[in-house]
């Protein structure tokens, strides 16, 4: 995440609501999980700077020249100087604890619906086609569709990384859903 994006994320008026900004939120998340678990897996590797060196020379002989514009060395530099990812990552991610915090609790009430079990779901009527025929002809309106669209374990990657990088955000209404996510993974 680099330094410019972060600072305009942190100073814009960015609603991140799952149920109001669906797309926006769902892909802040989405880079936010990827960038964590990079980094997390190039902390994990002794080689990393052997690896993206061969990868650099194995990338300018497939396109015959090499690119001025890549800059592999400020990576390899980057990726050595990472020697406690998580810690590094905590402290990258700082400027955008409170948007991250704000984006995870939207997702708690979609959690909670999502990660009932078979009894609950009864009790709430969830399949109500089964129990009532005459109900099968008529369509369902979801005021979120993409809400409805995303999966349990999508939720619970969103809510263990976000809550990883952003551990300021883990208050005690908040440890529900952590614990749910933790449990199902």
């Amino acid at each position: 995440v680099s330094t410019q994006s972060t600072g305009n994320i942190s100073v814009e008026a960015m609603s991140f609501d799952i149920r109001v900004n669906f797309s926006l939120t769902a892909n802040f998340l989405d880079i936010l999980c990827r960038y964590v678990k990079m980094i997390i897996l190039l902390g994990k590797h002794e080689h990393v700077k052997a690896i993206i060196g061969m990868y650099n020379i194995i990338y300018d002989k497939s396109c015959g020249e090499q690119d001025p514009s890549r800059d592999f060395h400020r990576l390899s530099n980057l990726v050595e100087s990472c020697d406690t990812p998580l810690k590094k990552l905590v402290d990258e991610i700082l400027p955008l604890s409170l948007r991250v915090g704000l984006a995870l609790k939207s997702l708690h009430n979609l959690h909670n619906e999502k990660n009932l079990h078979i009894n609950e779901m009864r009790d709430h009527s969830v399949y109500k086609l089964i129990s009532q025929n005459g109900l099968s002809a008529e369509p369902v309106v979801a005021p979120d569709p993409g809400c409805k669209m995303i999966s349990l374990d999508k939720l619970n990657e969103w809510i263990l990384y976000g809550y990883l990088v952003c551990p300021s955000q883990l208050n005690s209404s908040d440890q529900k859903a952590w614990k749910n996510a933790l449990s199902d993974s």
